[in-house]
């Protein structure tokens, strides 16, 4: 019953994506500005740098060739090599906050769903509980079917251990030359319980090459330090209200699904202040920021200079869709998460134990 609920909602959002992409791109103005994100900055290799750069959304569907991008380092135009990363590598750990109250919680769990359905066959799911301490709800697992009754199955809980959370969400991927690991965890506020420090969480992410999205509420006492870990090891720091979420890690996917690997030799050394462009088909993006280039004597190839969002620091980004859109998916998750949430009580009442903690 559940596997059929998941294909009918996989064709309910099929049949909008013609309104939500195809006459968009048809009607798009002769230049339409977005958002163009920079989630790393690799200088280990200097001269030669390498950025991970996600072009606007409206540019996803298309593969984008060194034509398209522009970089320029103080100024100076700089010849670019660019290659997609491939999304067969994909490997994410959802990790949810079981401490917020019942309707954000169940927010946070509709946002994780629609996520979820946005990712294509063949990457690697895993779904941890953030309570304390933290409990695996799902191991890492290639069946996209599994991931939303796990993201069901996460329970009210006391207790917030974020940090102890992460680490153990980052334990879960498997290692290898062309995969991507990526953590995404939503928090309602401040790391109370974990026995890990935040600068040991961060030096692990970075190690790993595990980059961080973090979905935090708008009203959170979070003091930022999610923030810096995603400054450290790449990714976003995003603070939004409990109505974004669904926007929101909305953006998350289109940021994941959509990466370029854009490199070029630097001609400077210490701080420069670099810009990154793309545009194709009318469609146009451009961050610029300023970065370490020459990287220490004693850099281990794990160590990064990473550009920090420009998104944090409480600033709220939802992604608004039309309004019709808005709350089909509404309903959609909604009555998805009641499905199998009722699925998820009829198997474990016929369980003979718990579900273990590993």
């Amino acid at each position: 019953m559940v596997r059929r609920v998941i294909l009918l909602a996989l064709v309910a959002l099929s049949a909008f994506a013609p309104s939500m992409s195809g006459p968009a791109s048809a009607v798009v103005a002769p230049e339409v500005s977005g958002d163009l994100v920079v989630s790393k900055v690799d200088t280990t290799s200097y001269p030669q740098v390498a950025m991970v750069v996600a072009p606007p959304r409206l540019l996803a569907p298309r593969d984008l060739t060194a034509d398209a991008f522009t970089v320029t380092e103080n100024g100076q135009d700089r010849p670019v090599g660019v290659a997609r990363l491939p999304n067969a590598g994909l490997q994410i750990a959802l990790v949810l906050d079981p401490s917020v109250s019942p309707g954000v919680l169940r927010a946070a769990q509709g946002a994780a769903l629609d996520f979820v359905l946005r990712l294509p066959v063949g990457t690697r799911v895993s779904v941890v509980s953030a309570g304390a301490p933290p409990q695996l709800i799902l191991p890492s697992t290639l069946d996209l079917v599994a991931a939303p009754r796990a993201v069901g199955d996460v329970a009210p809980r006391r207790g917030r251990a974020i940090y102890d959370a992460v680490r153990r969400a980052n334990s879960e991927f498997s290692r290898g030359d062309q995969v991507r690991h990526t953590v995404v965890v939503f928090t309602g506020g401040r790391d109370r319980s974990s026995s890990t420090a935040l600068s040991a969480l961060k030096r692990e992410l970075t190690s790993t090459g595990t980059s961080l999205y973090s979905v935090e509420l708008a009203n959170s006492d979070s003091g930022g330090a999610l923030a810096t870990v995603a400054a450290a090891a790449g990714g976003e720091s995003l603070k939004v209200a409990p109505t974004e979420l669904v926007g929101t890690y909305q953006r998350v996917a289109d940021v994941l699904l959509n990466q370029y690997r854009v490199s070029f030799e630097a001609h400077s050394r210490g701080t420069a202040q670099l810009a990154v462009a793309v545009a194709a088909e009318g469609i146009s993006g451009a961050r610029s920021f300023g970065v370490q280039l020459t990287a220490p004597a004693t850099a281990s190839p794990s160590t990064r200079a990473v550009v920090s969002s420009e998104r944090g620091g409480g600033r709220a980004v939802a992604e608004p869709l039309a309004a019709g859109v808005t709350i089909a998916m509404a309903l959609l998750a909604g009555g998805l998460l009641m499905l199998v949430g009722r699925a998820g009580l009829r198997a474990r009442s016929t369980r003979a134990g718990p579900r273990g903690v590993r």
